[in-house]
């Protein structure tokens, strides 16, 4: 029938979170979510179940065991992905069907299982640039993982002939050791920051954006499509995120951290109220964070006033610890 998935991924480039992040010419091992590019869904256990043949799909990012994988090395650029939701060390694996005999072809299903099949357990990954990634069978490369359902939670995933296709490139995020702050993450966000601009920019000079920007860098981040910061500004300031996220006032700057860290291991950015020496409101969108995330210094931001990327200790947090979620 089957076999037990190994997730052999091997790479040659980085990881991406916050969406999704690594580093150079080979993937560490470690915990990892796989976003689609397509959609932003998360790869997915189906409800977290652990026995053999239970479907992989795609689901909003969550933060459950089953969005998390961990990517063991077996050398020759081959990886195992093992689902945290499996207590039983069943690993991603692409289904033959009824035969071990059986061709791996255009179709197969994903699930996961014991492992027991290398050919349709071990995958290598490959840097596409722009921080997305082909994931591929290493006994055959050309067929790719590939998100059918891109658009609703619960889209099947499968094997494909690779074409480029969006729904066959995903975004990788590290969530430990190294957690997010690697270099695909970073980039992706900078590409964001020349799409959508920042305040310095001479069409963007009135008081008040800063928000807006942060949460336009956040919607294209999260949508995969750009927006603008004037869908989110408008009177000079008014409420920029009403509607686009949620506000918390959270009493204490261990607080800020921790809700940015949550959001960041969840796929998704953190909008922060800070201040420093030349202004007493500004807003930043936090990214990533390496090590335990309790440091002020552990974090790295997009700052909207000039579209760069920085350390969240270029600023110090406001009397309100305001932290804005999506």
């Amino acid at each position: 029938m089957k076999k037990l998935i190994t997730f052999f991924a091997a790479a040659m480039t980085l990881f991406i979170v916050g969406g999704l992040t690594a580093s150079a010419d080979q993937l560490e091992p470690g915990m990892y979510n796989f976003a689609c590019v397509d959609g932003g869904r998360y790869l997915n256990v189906y409800a977290g179940w652990d026995w053999d043949g239970v479907n992989v799909c795609v689901w909003d990012a969550d933060g459950s065991p089953e969005q998390k994988f961990r990517l063991e090395d077996r050398g020759g650029n081959r990886y195992v992905l093992y689902p945290t939701s499996s207590t039983s060390g069943r690993v991603l694996d692409a289904n033959r069907g009824s035969s071990m005999s059986a061709p791996l072809q255009a179709g197969n299903n994903i699930d996961i299982w014991q492992t027991n099949d290398a050919p349709a357990q071990e995958w290598y990954i490959d840097d596409q640039g722009g921080g997305k990634y082909k994931i591929g069978l290493v006994s055959n490369f050309n067929l790719a993982l590939t998100c059918d359902g891109p658009w609703w939670n619960g889209g099947n995933v499968s094997l494909q002939n690779f074409t480029g296709a969006n729904n066959q490139l995903w975004y990788l995020k590290r969530l430990d050791g190294g957690n997010n702050n690697n270099g695909n993450i970073i980039d992706r966000y900078r590409q964001i920051a020349a799409s959508v601009g920042n305040q310095n920019q001479s069409a963007y000079t009135k008081w008040g954006p800063c928000g807006a920007f942060c949460i336009a860098y956040a919607r294209t981040f999260l949508d995969n499509f750009t927006h603008s910061y004037g869908e989110y500004y408008w009177d000079g300031y008014a409420q920029w995120w009403y509607g686009r996220g949620s506000s918390a006032d959270l009493g204490s700057d261990y607080n800020v951290l921790m809700r940015a860290k949550s959001a960041i291991d969840g796929g998704k950015p953190a909008i922060i109220h800070v201040c420093n020496q030349w202004t007493d409101s500004h807003y930043v969108l936090a990214i990533s964070y390496s090590g335990s995330g309790a440091n002020i210094s552990d974090y790295t931001i997009l700052d909207p006033q000039d579209g760069q990327i920085k350390t969240l200790n270029s600023y110090n947090f406001t009397d309100d610890k305001q932290v804005i979620t999506f």
